[in-house]
């Protein structure tokens, strides 16, 4: 608890996100603060310091006495309520216990919508949806997906919600019926949790527009999907303060810039021309992308992991992307174009408005929800020819995220476990911090490695690029001549 990215703001948040404070969230002393379990705050006490175990929490306790008073908390509405008020409904009086209900709910909302989008589209489009979220979770967004925070949403609400739409506009009866639901339903998702979230839906919706644009396309139905999703997205975008801060941009100017593992680097402190920052940031918003493979820390940024996790995931991104660029036409370029655009203009504007360099404020988990929906529009097959990875291709691809995926779990542990001061292959040696007479830390990380490893191989088994099955493999000429 408290390991995701400012989990002491958005803990709070969830504790106190009905509409009027409750028993477990009390009033404060003016309309931006509350009085709410000071374990909420204190979760994250071994922030920044790699070398400390979780071990802390123990000594801080999971009750929701003590309370103290706050002013962190989504209180003046910067974020989106929907996630938060969303998450509140499993809020108890025993906090741990609270929040891996709240994060075993995440992770069955994005399998179910997972598996019911899946069912529902053509399958020409179903190798899309998948490859598209194999090839951008390792290891940025399993963290995520995993955590308390908003960010899970929004990756679920933008993955999901573009190719609901496309299938929409290209299936009819009960299937275009469920997947304009799903559209729908995921853009709420995405927009209730960040207002970026927002942002990217559109784009998303956008992009398939753009791709399947034809005529016949603007009737009543299709007019009532993006409508609605663009009266949702405006409602939640407009009403939280985030859209305000994108706008003029936030930071410090005077601030350190923190990159991978969240270690402050040399630089001077010396305020730059803004002409010499947006050329910086122009030129750097790159490592925003690579964080999302694994060249930034984890968590707090303070969790760092080895080169071969970013290597293998990025090398997998990219293999497949070949692939997906070989298949363009025009509609699909521009798409892609545009999407590509707002991965690299948003964020320098942000922080060139803010006087912030890249490396602060801006982390690469704000521009994942955008990665994911660039896969996935780069697999889109859009020209009659062939569109698939070889047996052998595809088992690569699988095999190396599935070695990112042991790797980085396996760092990730050490980390809460023992700290980084205690280095072994073997996790069950040295704990400091577990859970007692339950499963040990070695089985979490047999299972949860070789699941993984095991939907990657299914995946490259089972499912081109273009939603087709694999097909067996062939006979030896001379053996299929003489059958």
């Amino acid at each position: 608890m408290g390991s995701s990215p400012d989990d002491n703001f958005h803990l709070t948040s969830i504790w106190c996100g009905q509409a009027s404070p409750d028993a477990i969230c009390a009033e404060g002393d003016s309309a931006v603060t509350r009085t709410v379990p000071a374990i909420l705050l204190e979760a994250p006490c071994y922030a920044y310091k790699p070398e400390l175990s979780a071990e802390c929490i123990e000594k801080i306790g999971y009750s929701v006495e003590p309370t103290v008073l706050t002013d962190v908390g989504n209180f003046a509405g910067g974020y989106p309520p929907l996630f938060y008020a969303v998450m509140n409904l499993f809020a108890g009086t025993d906090v741990q216990v609270s929040i891996l209900i709240m994060r075993f709910v995440n992770i069955l909302l994005l399998t179910a919508l997972m598996t019911v989008t899946f069912l529902a589209l053509p399958v020409r489009r179903r190798g899309v949806l998948v490859w598209s979220w194999l090839l951008t979770s390792v290891p940025l967004g399993l963290f995520l997906l995993a955590s308390n925070n908003p960010s899970s949403w929004a990756m679920i609400g933008v993955g999901i919600s573009w190719i609901a739409f496309l299938g929409f506009l290209e299936t009819e009866g009960r299937r275009r019926v469920v997947l304009g639901v799903l559209s729908i339903l995921a853009v709420v998702i995405a927009a209730g949790a960040r207002a970026d979230g927002a942002v990217y839906s559109l784009i998303g919706i956008a992009a398939v527009l753009v791709i399947r644009f034809r005529r016949s396309l603007f009737n009543w139905k299709t007019a009532v999907v993006v409508g609605v999703a663009v009266i949702v997205c405006a409602l939640f975008y407009l009403t939280s303060t985030q859209a305000v801060s994108a706008i003029n941009g936030f930071g410090n100017p005077g601030a350190p810039i923190v990159g991978p593992g969240g270690a402050p680097d040399d630089v001077s402190t010396e305020n730059p021309s803004i002409i010499a920052l947006l050329a910086f940031n122009i030129l750097n918003a790159p490592m925003l992308w690579e964080g999302v493979f694994g060249s930034w820390g984890l968590g707090w940024l303070d969790t760092e992991l080895p080169s071969i996790v970013y290597l293998g995931s990025m090398a997998a991104f990219v293999s497949v992307a070949f692939i997906g660029f070989g298949n363009l036409n025009r509609k699909k370029f521009l798409a892609l174009a545009a999407i590509g655009a707002a991965l690299w203009i948003l964020p320098v504007y942000v922080l060139t408005m803010g006087g912030s360099h890249v490396g602060i404020e801006v982390q690469p988990r704000y521009l994942l929800p955008l990665i994911i929906l660039f896969a996935g529009v780069l697999l889109v097959k859009v020209r009659d020819r062939s569109f698939v990875l070889t047996r052998g291709q595809a088992y690569l691809v699988a095999l190396t995220l599935s070695l990112a995926n042991f790797v980085s779990l396996h760092f990730t542990m050490r980390r809460f476990i023992t700290g980084i001061d205690f280095m072994g292959w073997n996790l069950n040696e040295g704990i400091e911090w577990w859970w007692q007479g339950f499963i040990s830390p070695m089985a979490v990380l047999i299972i949860g490695s070789l699941s993984f490893a095991l939907l990657a191989l299914v995946i490259a088994r089972e499912i081109n690029l273009d939603g087709s099955r694999k097909m067996a493999p062939r006979l030896p000429l001379a053996k299929a001549v003489h059958e």
